[in-house]
């Protein structure tokens, strides 16, 4: 009897009896990315085996592209990622929300900063004494992928006569141009 038993509880804990591997996944409500290329990684909070977790832990998403606003991954769209990867459901246990919204992390700077920035220019230059000077156009918004202390604004008359001004604006992060805006004036003399 007692070596039934003994054989019975070496059959039980072998690995063939052992509860299979689980990938354990954390879907957080909303989350924020710093670049336009998602993994599951960058979205989610992974925990579990090992090999599955590092299996796991590249897999892209997809892509969040700045002004976009939010784009929403739902549990379908993980298992079918990882599915393509050979986890398959019965390996994964979720927790947390039903689905993440996705945003890119971006820096808005506002047509009225690049207009004050190409009016500063036409001061700058001592083109306002004898005349005032109207923008023509408005510059739309900027939305670059930086952060406010690491962006500069500087700008340059491209263009210049007696009755109207083009200013180029440049939005750049160090040597990397990020965009760049066309703000045209009109002479406006009393």
């Amino acid at each position: 009897m007692i070596f039934r038993l003994f054989i019975l509880t070496l059959i039980l804990s072998s690995p063939a009896f052992a509860e299979p591997a689980k990938l354990k996944i954390f879907l957080p409500r909303e989350v924020t990315v710093n670049s336009e290329k998602v993994e599951l990684s960058d979205i989610t909070i992974l925990s579990g085996d090992s090999t599955l977790l590092n299996a796991a832990t590249n897999i892209p998403i997809g892509f969040v592209t700045i002004g976009t606003g939010q784009t929403t991954i739902d549990k379908n769209t993980i298992l079918s990622r990882l599915a393509s990867e050979n986890i398959y459901g019965s390996q994964i246990e979720f927790a947390g929300a039903d689905s993440v919204s996705v945003k890119r992390q971006s820096l808005k700077i506002t047509g009225d900063e690049i207009l004050k920035n190409a009016q500063k220019a036409i001061t700058d230059a001592g083109l306002d004494t004898k005349c005032s000077w109207k923008p023509s156009t408005r510059p739309k918004d900027s939305l670059v992928d930086c952060e406010a202390n690491q962006v500069s604004i500087k700008s340059a008359i491209e263009y210049s006569t007696q009755t109207s001004i083009r200013i180029k604006v440049v939005i750049s992060n160090g040597n990397q141009v990020l965009d760049a805006k066309l703000v045209q004036f009109q002479a406006q003399y009393q």
